[in-house]
């Protein structure tokens, strides 16, 4: 009876615990050049994990280098060959924080400002990002935009 009892706590503390941080390994990553080219060169990722702690507005996402998928080919493998060099630097992370962050903020459209560190390629850089919230199909499904 008495290890019923702790895996029965252990389980409503895991639960509990799991309530304050969302995360998901399918999350979007898109890539879009700022130099104007004869073809675009976009990709997207949709293998990106990402954290966020609904308590302090801590927000972290990793995306692994070599997944972003081209539609050409060839400009894929520029990219992860040449220009991201992904054998030698196979992620980028992002680790910041939602400034003035509340939970009752994410019941409705609402609009934040994301501070925190960019690393790729081993180089880190500061950034400040607008990011926004919406509300999802679902009930208890909330929808955290990152946009910089």
């Amino acid at each position: 009876m008495k290890r019923a009892k702790l895996i029965i706590i252990i389980l409503f503390t895991s639960i509990v615990c799991n309530a304050q941080k969302y995360y998901t390994r399918s999350g979007v990553t898109e890539f879009k050049a700022s130099e104007k080219a004869f073809e675009p060169v976009e990709a997207i990722n949709k293998s990106t994990t990402a954290i966020f702690n609904i308590n302090t507005g801590e927000v972290v996402a990793q995306v692994f280098i070599a997944s972003f998928e081209f539609k050409n080919a060839l400009m894929q493998e520029h990219f992860n060959e040449n220009y991201m060099e992904s054998s030698s630097y196979p992620k980028a992370v992002f680790k910041g924080k939602i400034d003035n962050f509340s939970k009752d903020k994410l019941k409705t459209v609402s609009e934040f400002d994301l501070v925190g560190t960019l690393t790729v390629r081993g180089k880190e850089k500061k950034n400040l990002n607008k990011s926004y919230s919406e509300r999802g199909k679902q009930e208890n499904n909330c929808i955290l935009k990152l946009y910089g």
